[in-house]
């Protein structure tokens, strides 16, 4: 087996088909196709059900694990060979969601290039839930999340816990009573009902901060004005900033606050509702000097911006 024939079989075991994944390694499906029926005959058993999306056998998952595993350690030898080399050359490949990727990723590569001005940064933005796939694929060295992280195949470093605010367009009337507040740089607490009869913007129901949304409302008996949902944080804290309406947003956000001056931010009154930012990365797996200091950096940047 090489790297090549078990990048084969992984690329089809994860997409489930043979076009798609002929596609994705840029090979032609009847090659594919040739190159699996010749494997399977050589194995004597076969690794595929002919389904539709295709299935593994049980020798198919054995193959699939083993072909991680191999993939796993020939990476790692690589990583360890290029510290003993001192090599700062190469690249780290972060997986993260719409949010970090905008307002925490810019200053933690801005820090990172000052240091390793040879190791190229490779953002792989996508939606959360898609990320630990991701990782467990190779196709990223590790992500960010705001999702829990419960399986035992990753190591987690918890980042930091924040709260969740109110981002108040400037030009609503709201803020005039707390103008005094905000000269003294003290993030005011406000009942969500002096929000009555102002416009929301608000994320679609299948994000953690919409449920959050959604359960204060309930529990103050507050129905919302909603005049749009979008499908992640940057889109509805960008439309607070354009003056639109009023968001739900996590507290982090006011460390980029100079990127959006048209806001003010309030904590919720009565609001017990917290997030979980945290990283992770595939057990064992090690760390290159360069991607250390990276999370590290990761780190600091997490709490600077906690509140």
């Amino acid at each position: 087996m090489n790297t090549r024939q078990l990048q084969y079989i992984l690329m089809i075991a994860s997409t489930g088909s043979f076009s798609e994944a002929a596609k994705r390694l840029y090979v032609s499906q009847p090659s594919l196709s040739q190159y699996v029926h010749k494997l399977e005959t050589e194995l004597g058993v076969n690794l595929f059900e002919r389904t539709n999306p295709l299935r593994l056998t049980y020798a198919g998952e054995v193959y699939v694990e083993a072909a991680k595993g191999i993939l796993a350690r020939e990476q790692e030898a690589v990583k360890i060979i290029q510290d003993i080399s001192c090599s700062k050359a190469g690249r780290v490949i972060i997986g993260v969601g719409p949010y970090n990727g905008a307002m925490l990723m810019p200053t933690v590569c801005r820090r990172f290039s000052e240091l390793y001005p040879e190791i190229r940064i490779e953002l792989s933005e996508q939606l959360e839930v898609l990320l630990p796939e991701s990782v467990r694929q190779g196709a990223c060295e590790f992500a960010i999340s705001t999702q829990p992280i419960q399986d035992p195949a990753f190591t987690v470093i918890n980042l930091a816990t924040e709260d969740f605010v109110l981002a108040v367009p400037t030009s609503f009337e709201l803020n005039r009573k707390y103008d005094g507040v905000y000269k003294e740089k003290i993030l005011p607490t406000i009942d969500i009902s002096e929000c009555a009869g102002y416009p929301f913007i608000k994320l679609r129901n299948d994000s953690f901060s919409r449920r959050v949304f959604d359960d204060i409302c309930s529990i103050h008996n507050f129905e919302p004005q909603i005049i749009a949902e979008c499908s992640n944080i940057v889109s509805v804290h960008m439309m607070a900033a354009a003056g639109a309406g009023i968001s739900l947003v996590p507290s982090s956000a006011l460390a980029f606050s100079d990127r959006h001056q048209n806001c003010r931010y309030y904590r919720i009154n009565g609001n017990r509702h917290r997030r979980e930012v945290n990283l992770f990365f595939l057990k064992p797996t090690y760390l290159t000097q360069p991607t250390q200091k990276l999370i590290d950096i990761i780190r600091e940047c997490c709490k600077a911006s906690s509140i």
